[in-house]
This record gives structure tokens, C-alpha cells and sequence, in this order.
């Protein structure tokens, strides 16, 4: 479809899209790392991923079903409260001990690493939640750490 959008705004002599806002995270890589990345590196376009800590998930406080129980987005984080979703969880907060942040913090960080992204989105409702956001633009991967990351989401992605 956005390979469509683009042909035709390169027939018809129209503005072309220079950037896309996919729904991509660590535990949302799949659709994004199997099909739209390519055509992102294809035609250059920049990347905005939304929920890029997975509904809150990746920011872990959601660890049981009852952490889910009348919260917005908790219908939406119980499928990952499964052995693979905390082990992911599990993953990114020790990567944010080593790091001395938040499990948000590293989230972003490893999203911003991946190719064409240009920005992670991600929501607060708090003063604290926001510093968390902003302390992720600090955060450098390791390479090891990246690829720890990575592997560790793959089940879920």
C-alpha cells in the first residue's frame, strides 16, 4: 500500500511521504521488521513508531492480570503476560539497572537504535513518566545489549 502511495505520487508529479508512524516496539516487531521496514529502507522515509512501550508494558508495571484490572490499555497488555513477555520484561529492566533508568528509558533507547527511526512515541500521565521519556534520549546501547534485547523480544514480536 505506501509503495502504491508512493508510485503514484511520483507519476502524478505529488508530494511523496517522507515519513510513516508504524505501530513497532519490542514486543510489536513482526509486522514493521517483515514488511513496511523495506520499503522504508527502499525509499528512504523516516520512521515515528507509536506505542513504543507496548500499551506500558515495557515500562513494567504491568506484571500480573491483576495489574492490568481497570486500567486503559490493560485489556490490551494481558496477551503479553506470558512466559516470553516477562522474560522480555525481565531483560529490559536489568538492562536499565546496568544503566541506572527506568525500564522505559531502555525501550525507547533500543527503538531509537533501529534503522530509520527518526523518533519513538510514547505517552505519559505523569511528571515521573515524562522524566523517564526524556532520560531515554541519554541511554547509549551497547551493541550486546542491543542484541540482547532483541533476541529476547523475538518470541513475543
Amino acid at each position: 500500500m505506501v509503495t502504491e502511495w508512493l508510485r503514484a505520487a511520483d507519476r502524478h508529479g505529488l508530494a511523496a511521504p517522507v515519513a510513516l508512524q508504524p505501530h513497532y516496539s519490542l514486543v510489536h516487531r513482526r509486522p514493521y521488521e517483515t514488511g513496511l521496514g523495506t520499503v522504508v529502507a527502499e525509499d528512504g522515509l523516516a520512521v515515528l513508531p507509536y506505542r513504543a512501550l507496548g500499551g506500558g508494558f515495557l515500562s513494567g508495571k504491568y506484571r500480573t492480570d491483576a495489574d492490568t484490572e481497570g486500567r486503559a490499555r490493560g485489556a490490551n497488555v494481558k496477551p503479553l503476560l506470558t512466559p516470553d513477555g516477562l522474560g522480555l520484561l525481565d531483560t529490559v529492566e536489568a538492562v536499565a539497572r546496568d544503566h541506572g533508568v527506568a525500564a522505559a528509558s531502555v525501550a525507547l533507547a533500543w527503538l531509537r537504535e533501529r534503522p530509520h527511526v527518526v523518533a519513538p512515541l510514547a505517552s505519559a500521565t505523569s511528571v515521573a513518566q515524562l522524566d523517564e521519556l526524556v532520560a531515554s534520549a541519554a541511554v547509549k546501547l551497547s551493541a550486546a545489549e542491543l542484541d540482547r534485547l532483541t533476541e529476547a523480544s523475538a518470541a513475543l514480536a
